[in-house]
């Protein structure tokens, strides 16, 4: 996923002090150019990213995976959708006969994605200021100073400022249509809460692809655990997968995905059913 480094540990820590003077700094908007869509970072650690998805993003498994499975005319949702990445790429392959909905909470992240996707004429995506959770109302954002890519919807380390943000349950902003092909959800350990705010549309797209990190670490500072997080998909049919290195996903055993994240600090997992 278009992430931060959002697990943590003291050789985080000490990248995010960095980061966190370095975001003092002034750099206005900058456009980056990432597999021809422009990007509008406005801060240190935004630029960073950007550039850092620039020189991997067209060529990484997951783009090959999207490029491989979406269509012209698909409906898909970018949860967590940060300054932009995924919300324009996803664009470009659905197509205008398809639409995206892209959500983000954070002001300062949803400005720059605002601008990202009127700046590429995207009238396809359709943009929510809200963070996805299992109520429609709202919640707490604890922001992170040092990566605009790690807002948690829980604590994080260190002393954070936090907001109040409009929350949002899938199941009630896609009421009027359940009709859903493909999720990015990239929400910062509060993927549980996402899922339990999605019971209809899981049961109602038996082809439904979803695309999620898992950080064991970062569930547990949400509250959540093993069965939060697997439950409401296997219960549905959904089996996790890695991508290869050729792009393909494979599957592998609830339990291993769990053991492997809890080893590396999170791991990128496809949900397909079976």
């Amino acid at each position: 996923m278009a992430r931060g480094m959002g697990i943590d540990t003291p050789r985080v820590a000490l990248f995010e002090r960095a980061l966190r003077v370095l975001n003092r700094i002034p750099t206005g908007e900058r456009e980056v150019r990432v597999d021809g869509a422009s990007l509008f970072p406005d801060s240190a650690d935004r630029l960073l990213a950007a550039w850092k998805w620039k020189l991997g993003w067209p060529s990484s498994p997951e783009a090959r995976f999207l490029r491989a499975t979406l269509r012209p005319g698909m409906r898909v949702a970018d949860v967590g959708a940060n300054i932009g990445l995924h919300t324009l790429f996803l664009a470009r392959l659905v197509g205008d006969a398809g639409s995206v909905t892209a959500i983000e909470p954070e002001p300062r992240n949803f400005r720059a994605l605002s601008r990202a996707v009127e700046h590429a004429g995207a009238e396809q995506v359709k943009l929510h200021r809200a963070a996805a959770g299992a109520e429609t109302g709202s919640l707490t954002l604890h922001v992170s100073s040092a990566n605009r890519g790690d807002h948690r919807a829980a604590p994080g380390g260190g002393r954070r400022e936090t907001i109040e943000v409009d929350s949002v349950r899938l199941d009630d902003l896609f009421a009027d249509d359940l009709r859903l092909d493909f999720v990015k959800l990239d929400v910062q350990g509060f993927e549980a809460g996402v899922f339990a705010g999605m019971p209809q549309l899981l049961e109602s797209n038996a082809e439904l692809v979803i695309a999620s990190e898992l950080s064991p670490a970062l569930l547990a500072g949400a509250g959540a655990g093993f069965e939060d997080f697997f439950r409401p998909l296997s219960s549905r049919g959904f089996v996790p997968h890695r991508l290869d290195a050729d792009a393909q996903p494979r599957s592998l055993e609830a339990r291993t995905a769990w053991e492997l994240a809890e080893r590396e600090g999170y791991c990128d997992l496809i949900l397909l059913r079976a």
